[in-house]
């Protein structure tokens, strides 16, 4: 028998109660988990999410939050804005902190919260926990000498700003798992569209030897995020069925020595096992109960912020 770990949610806007309570509501039974409580800065979001979602406690404040002694976690799921006062604030409680991404708005907010929170931490990286990506990083690893990588980040319209450091950094950080982390950018080419918004195009070189390019269109006819590997005999090619692209199912195309040798398709089950909000959590309380390492964490994810600052700001 599992014992039970007590939840306390963090922010109930529309992506918490669209994604991340179902996910938990999910995962409550098989995980031995509950939602014992849940804040946000307008606590009329709270109460909604609470009456949706059957959460017994509504926090009136922060204070009551750290102060709750039957919380074993904290799952922080605010604008990046609002990431690092609050991670650094529950981090007094030292309970272990899973955290929407990025982490914070800044390298320097990613690169504080990595060297002070020392508990087992997730941030919520999901393109680490999506099955179909996962089964590409396991080919990745089988695959004899690769040497090039490419990302293709694309978007029709989604003119959130600044596009990567909010949305393209997702790119950087599944290249980053699967190539290692990067060690230099080079040629960062930083254009714009004939109406005006920006596009960047850049080479790469990952700590594993591996060059790459990464491509970030926020602006263009497609929403779809493909990434790439290339060895001498064999090249992977990832379509990844990420939420708001139009690769479903996901799948990924094997080629040896010329030759389309194997095409394996995603098993497209509900959006949230697809999209890896399952796993990233199954990840965040296993590293609770037996200590394991997470895929996605603050220092992994302090790198990748930092190469998507580079980028951006070029």
């Amino acid at each position: 028998m599992l014992s039970k770990i007590n939840v306390a949610v963090l922010g109930a806007g529309p992506w918490a109660q669209r994604y991340h309570l179902p996910a938990l509501k999910i995962l409550e039974k098989d995980e031995c988990i509950e939602i014992a409580g849940i804040w946000n800065r307008t606590i009329e979001k709270a109460n909604i999410a609470a009456n949706q979602f059957n959460i017994s406690r509504v926090y009136n404040n922060l204070d009551e939050v750290i102060n709750d002694k039957v919380i074993d976690c904290y799952i922080i799921l605010v604008h990046s804005d609002a990431v690092f006062n609050l991670a650094m604030l529950v981090n007094q409680s030292n309970l272990p902190i899973f955290i929407e991404k990025p982490p914070g708005n800044s390298f320097e907010q990613a690169r504080q919260l990595a060297e002070n929170i020392k508990v087992q931490n997730v941030v919520a990286f999901n393109r680490r926990y999506m099955p179909i990506n996962q089964h590409f990083y396991d080919l990745v690893s089988n695959t004899e000498k690769p040497y090039f990588a490419e990302c293709h980040f694309y978007r029709n319209a989604k003119l959130t700003k600044p596009f990567i450091l909010e949305t393209g950094i997702h790119g950087i950080n599944f290249m980053e798992y699967f190539c290692g982390a990067v060690s230099a950018i080079s040629k960062v080419q930083k254009s714009r569209t004939p109406n005006g918004e920006e596009f960047w195009i850049c080479d790469a070189l990952f700590e594993s030897g591996i060059r790459g390019i990464l491509k970030f269109f926020s602006s263009c006819g497609s929403n779809i995020e493909r990434y790439e590997l290339h060895s001498d005999s064999q090249s992977l090619y990832l379509y990844c069925p990420q939420i708001y692209t139009t690769d479903r199912p996901g799948r990924i195309f094997v080629y040896k020595n010329g030759n389309l040798l194997e095409t394996i398709y995603d098993q497209d089950k509900n959006e949230l096992e697809t999209a890896g909000f399952l796993n990233e959590y199954r990840d965040f309380f296993s590293a609770i109960r037996y200590g394991t390492p997470t895929k996605s964490n603050f220092i992994n994810s302090a790198h990748s912020l930092k190469i998507a600052e580079l980028i951006q700001s070029a």
